[in-house]
């Protein structure tokens, strides 16, 4: 594989973790993020968007989830790699957006990046990770994939093992609560 493949294969098997996690607890927990986008809002467009009230914004929050998946599909699929990196740079263009507003408006609802696993506030972090995501978006807009440059085998292969590392990191907490339980329920595994 070509250095500028491998960087490729690796930035968008990142991506594609990241986004399906983050897609995946919005889907499940759609709440933190409405919550945060109806902080950020400002009033006289809130209705509009469907921001006016408590309990809205799940829509939203769901619809983002879909695009993050569906960005973090088309990254690890060569054919359509391009594509999904336009939509990616979409994606870090809003998030990068809505962490200045975070910032500014001074925001203190958990973003919701990651569902109920999120705990700060839009901001300084989600600006970093837009530009971070704009940056590969241009990575995969520059650099071509060769015929059997691997990439189609490798990417997808690599996004499946670090969205499972992620994920287990992500509820590290739960994972121990859960593998001590089972233990202690283990007969013979009482520590003498």
């Amino acid at each position: 594989m070509a250095f500028g493949t491998v960087l490729v294969c690796l930035g968008n098997a990142v991506a594609a973790a990241i986004l399906v996690n983050a897609a995946a607890a919005k889907l499940v927990a759609p709440e933190r993020l409405a919550n945060a986008l109806r902080q950020l809002a400002p009033a006289s467009i809130a209705g509009w968007i469907g921001l006016d009230g408590e309990g809205t914004g799940a829509g939203i929050a769901r619809t983002a989830a879909g695009v993050e998946a569906a960005a973090a599909v088309g990254l690890l699929v060569p054919e359509v790699r391009v594509p999904a990196a336009a939509l990616l740079a979409l994606l870090g263009a809003c998030f990068a957006a809505l962490g200045v507003a975070g910032s500014v408006r001074g925001g203190t609802a958990p973003c919701g990046c990651f569902g109920v696993d999120s705990d700060r506030p839009l901001g300084a972090a989600n600006v970093v990770a837009g530009l971070a995501m704009v940056g590969l978006a241009a990575l995969n807009a520059r650099h071509g994939l060769g015929a059997g440059s691997g990439y189609a085998e490798a990417a997808p292969a690599l996004a499946s093992i670090l969205s499972i590392a992620l994920s287990l990191w992500m509820r590290r907490r739960l994972v121990t609560r859960l593998l001590l339980a089972r233990r202690a329920a283990t007969p013979g595994s009482e520590v003498r």
